[in-house]
């Protein structure tokens, strides 16, 4: 990949129980931590999503291939194992 300044994004996720499972479900992609962060302060007044879970905020590089060794779960995908 071409030499270029590293982009970063950040991933809101709310995390909730299922029949014991964990369910991560994707609320948006934001360009900062902080606008992450100001996200879930602003899900948290939402009926819908407040005291149903965790929320779980996640860095991403932009143009990086995460995956490079093949499929992995969600769950590691997400660093939870």
């Amino acid at each position: 990949m071409a030499n270029y300044d590293s982009v970063d994004v950040f991933s809101l996720w709310l995390k909730t129980v299922n029949n014991e499972s964990e369910v991560y479900s994707l609320l948006g992609i934001f360009s900062s931590d902080e606008n992450a962060r100001a996200a879930v302060e602003d899900a948290k007044k939402i009926s819908s999503y407040s005291g149903v879970g965790e929320f779980k905020v996640f860095k991403y590089e932009l143009d990086y291939i995460d995956w490079c060794d093949g499929f992995i779960s969600s769950a590691k995908a997400l660093g939870l194992e």
